[in-house]
């Protein structure tokens, strides 16, 4: 079988043509009204003012449910309304959410370590400014005739997208087998996790990097998991909250709003299961109750209460794009990161009540 080589430069590239054009900041968030009408000659001494209108976010996510499920959580609690907030959530997956926040399309992207760390590279100005996974949590799903990773080599291996955290996920778990990526399997990219299961019960691909709730599905149909990563320990920053800095500099309150509605997301989900397992039903169109109790385990003990993003969690993305980007060798963690608003939430007291 004829082995592709298939470097993480694609993703890059990608993510460059967008840096390429994107604008110097995104739009701000918005108010609602058009314009202020001009002020009378007279105006009422009575009159009550006007309350503010909510603040207009959008916002990418990087995956339909897995780490965006405390977002799903939020506005369906009606946590970012009871904060003055319209938030728009837009599902674009892979790293085409960092994309779109580099084109200015959205004020703020979830997406994974690797893809903001690229385009911050790359040129744009982000900040990382909350981490709700901080490590993987994927399972490699295999065929049942892959008996062990040695039967791997040659295997047709499923990821997302290039550059995605499936990908370095991959990259990693066939280095720690003594694989390379490039020279013993062909990387295919499936786009999605319904993609990756696709690929596995029609026989286009051998493996795949599988999260929850895909890989109960996959163990549902008879594939086997060869390795669950998340026993592994490995830091890796997962549905990373971003945002261009400018944008923060000139609307931290409005950010700082965010991530206070998006913290009793997180709150909502952990304290009642019941209410989170209807929205990831709807979210994941999943109606099978034992898919949604795995699925709920597993992000409900994996997400972080208090979302700060650990220096490792970027060190692993720099360390990984380091062979095509010079820079990543020599640039620090902390400088793609701004725990700044999570810190002053926790100080506030704000985040006191999530557990």
């Amino acid at each position: 079988m004829a082995v592709r080589r298939a470097p993480l430069g694609g993703a890059l590239l990608a993510l460059a043509v967008v840096l390429a054009c994107a604008p110097s900041a995104s739009p701000p968030p918005t108010s609602g009204a058009a314009a202020q009408a001009p002020p009378s000659a007279a105006p009422a001494a009575a009159a009550e003012p006007s309350p503010a209108p909510p603040a207009r976010l959008a916002v990418g996510l990087g995956s339909v449910g897995g780490t965006s499920l405390p977002m799903w959580v939020a506005q369906e609690a009606g946590t970012f309304v009871e904060r003055n907030l319209e938030v728009d959530l837009q599902v674009l997956p892979g790293t085409r959410s960092t994309q779109v926040l580099a084109a200015g399309e959205t004020q703020i992207s979830t997406s994974d370590a690797m893809s903001v760390v690229a385009a911050a590279l790359g040129g744009l100005d982000l900040a990382i400014i909350a981490t709700p996974v901080p490590t993987l949590l994927y399972q490699i799903r295999v065929q049942p005739s892959i008996s062990g990773p040695s039967a791997l080599r040659g295997a047709r291996f499923g990821i997302t997208t290039r550059g995605s955290s499936t990908d370095y996920t991959a990259r990693r778990v066939l280095a720690s087998w003594g694989l390379d990526a490039d020279r013993d399997v062909q990387l295919l990219e499936l786009r999605d996790q319904p993609g990756l299961l696709s690929g596995l019960e029609g026989g286009a691909i051998d493996a795949g990097v599988m999260g929850s709730p895909t890989q109960q599905m996959a163990n549902r149909l008879g594939f086997p998991n060869l390795l669950s990563v998340a026993e592994q320990g490995w830091e890796y920053g997962l549905g990373t909250i971003t945002a261009r800095r400018p944008d923060l500099a000139a609307h931290r309150e409005v950010y700082l709003r965010f991530l206070d509605g998006y913290a009793a997301g997180v709150r909502r989900l952990k304290d009642d299961r019941e209410f989170a397992i209807a929205v990831a039903a709807r979210a994941n169109k999943l109606d099978e109750r034992d898919l949604l109790d795995d699925y709920y385990d597993t992000y409900a003990r994996y997400t972080a209460s208090v979302p700060l993003t650990p220096p490792g969690t970027v060190q692993s993305a720099l360390d990984a794009l380091a062979a095509t980007l010079p820079a990543a060798a020599t640039s620090r963690p902390e400088a793609f990161i701004d725990n700044s608003l999570v810190e002053e939430l926790r100080a506030s007291g704000r985040l006191e009540a999530v557990r």
